[in-house]
């Protein structure tokens, strides 16, 4: 078997290489491992956040999985807002009560934390908040 290496793995695929060198770049940070919640609140004083909204379920809440994500912005002098009310597959609804909540809190960051509908919460979220400050 011989090495899979970028020219390889391109011929036979049937392209050239410089098809698929690329830079990417986004605005949002997944942090994804063991202990990662830890380095949160070094995450948002890089970003010069002063206050965060975390978004998450009551599921999360109380397993006590958020204590780690308050004590890490906490010892980074971060305030923060919990919004725990979300639900699997979250509607419009739920985005605009998440909204609502946060409306007039000067939010500047925020934290998805749970799977995949607090983040897609979170995600619309922060299109929702976009678009209002624009409108």
């Amino acid at each position: 078997m011989s090495e899979a290496t970028i020219d390889t793995v391109c011929e036979g695929l049937g392209f050239h290489k410089d098809y698929i060198h690329f830079t990417h770049l986004s605005n949002t940070r997944l942090v994804f491992g063991d202990n990662s919640v830890q380095s949160i609140g070094k995450y948002a004083k890089e970003l010069s956040s002063t206050k965060a909204l975390i978004v998450t379920d009551n599921g999360i809440l109380k397993a006590g999985h958020i204590s780690p994500v308050i004590n890490s912005l906490e010892s980074h002098e971060i305030d923060f807002e919990v919004y725990s009310k979300v639900r699997e597959n979250p509607t419009t609804d739920d985005v605009n009560d998440c909204f609502n909540f946060a409306k007039g809190k000067s939010i500047d960051l925020i934290i998805g934390l749970g799977g995949g509908s607090s983040i897609d919460c979170k995600r619309s979220k922060f299109h929702t908040y976009k678009w209002w400050f624009n409108a």
